[in-house]
């Protein structure tokens, strides 16, 4: 308790931002409490994104079915009295420091709270979009993205983490080089008043947003798949086409898209298949040969990203014959500095993650806002991490910023960022 003080101390004292607290600094044997997570949380809202003076309150524990001990804090955000998302911290270096928040939307907890009568549970987190709420008999008793079988899904997990043994299963074991590179960047500094890994001059945040927003708030519409007749979602890939094609429309003067009718007042989750929504949408499944699949519990409408890119031809349809599109693949930070390109532009993206432990790349999400962090080293500033502000086509309190991975190529079985694809609509 005396460390968290005295770091308080020193951000009172010398009035810099605080930067996300090195790991290293908190981490040990016994990982990081929940005290500490609060601090590594008020960092990341303080670098922004979040109403200003927006706090971190609460720090509850979140777990990884079967492993022993609270492997993440849920640290609930506040602003002006309401509340303001969540930021997740990694309490014993099983993942990324932060591999998720959102500024707006339920915690897990207030979820479960809402959801499961009594307290006799605690709260399991899968992946970016499974999590459940489980018995102290062992029983599931409430579960979020576990499809029409939680039970098998469960069973499927801990028999992956059995055969995995001591490897995280977060990061299927690249984990290690994460933090060991984290550790290196203290340079043989101490915690204490002169700690130079908390001077704001040593990092930097290069952003990118779109500049527009619907009624709804956001910087697309709040979309999500509708149910066909067979009891098949749509599919994720033509629901992200029409929401990018509906920033075109509202904002790009393409007006000739959805049969020439306007959505700007249609971003609501209602509006998802209202006529000419609905229509676009459909129009754009046939476009890039979305087909009916079972995945995980799910009637889902599956598109393979060397499917995606049809959904082109709908722009082109409709008179637009000089769209072009394109796949962008690579290192994160190759990535992300073509993401910001056309950002900058004022132009929507679509990417494709891989949200499970395991498994293919398995949903299309379209990125609103773009941030790399930079740390100066040696007087050069070296490219440090990625996260993407992400609409997930899920309808309100489904939008989220997403970590990836600090550097490598895409080869990692869990919170990886694949493909992402430009879009450009020309007369």
């Amino acid at each position: 308790m005396k460390r968290i003080v005295a770091l308080l101390v020193v951000v009172f004292l010398f009035g810099f931002q605080v930067e996300l607290p090195n790991p290293s600094t908190y981490l040990g044997q016994t990982g990081i409490g929940a005290q500490e997570s609060l601090v590594i949380a008020q960092a990341e809202v303080d670098r922004g994104g979040w109403p200003k003076g927006a706090k971190a309150i609460k720090a509850l524990p979140i777990y990884v079915d079967g492993v022993e001990g609270t492997s993440y804090w849920e640290c609930k955000v506040q602003a002006k009295g309401k509340a303001a998302g969540y930021v997740l911290v990694n309490a014993n270096r099983s993942d990324l420091v932060i591999p998720e928040s959102c500024s707006e939307g339920k915690t897990l907890h207030d979820h479960y709270a809402a959801t499961v009568k009594g307290a006799d549970y605690k709260v399991v987190r899968y992946d970016w979009f499974r999590n459940a709420a489980i018995s102290s008999k062992g029983k599931i008793v409430a579960s979020q993205g576990m499809g029409d079988d939680p039970k098998a899904q469960r069973s499927d997990y801990l028999a992956l983490l059995a055969k995995r043994g001591a490897n995280p299963i977060q990061l299927a074991g690249d984990v290690d080089s994460y933090y060991a590179e984290l550790d290196a960047e203290r340079d043989g500094l101490t915690i204490g008043l002169v700690e130079k890994a908390w001077a704001k001059t040593r990092y930097r945040d290069i952003k990118a947003s779109l500049r527009h927003k619907f009624k709804s708030g956001w910087h697309t519409p709040q979309w999500s798949q509708f149910k066909k007749s067979n009891g098949h979602a749509i599919g994720c890939g033509p629901v992200a086409w029409a929401i990018v094609y509906a920033y075109w429309r509202t904002f790009k003067g393409k007006t000739r898209l959805f049969g020439g009718k306007s959505v700007k007042e249609m971003s609501f989750h209602e509006h998802s298949d209202d006529k000419h929504v609905k229509k676009c949408i459909q129009r754009l499944a046939k476009l890039c040969k979305t087909t009916d699949q079972k995945y995980k519990g799910h009637k889902v409408g599956y598109t393979p990203p060397w499917r995606m890119e049809g959904g082109i031809k709908y722009a082109k349809e409709c008179g637009y014959k000089n769209s072009t599109h394109g796949r962008w693949r690579g290192t994160e930070f190759k990535k992300f500095n073509r993401v910001k390109s056309h950002l900058d532009a004022d132009k929507p993206v679509i990417l494709l993650i891989q949200g499970s432990g395991f498994g293919i790349p398995n949903h299309y999400v379209i990125i609103e806002q773009a941030v790399k962090r930079q740390r100066k080293k040696y007087r050069k500033w070296k490219d440090r991490d990625v996260k993407y502000l992400v609409n997930y086509g899920w309808g309100p309190g489904k939008r989220k910023w997403i970590y990836v991975r600090q550097k490598g190529i895409n080869k990692h079985k869990n919170y990886t960022s694949c493909s992402a694809f430009r879009v450009n609509i020309k007369s």
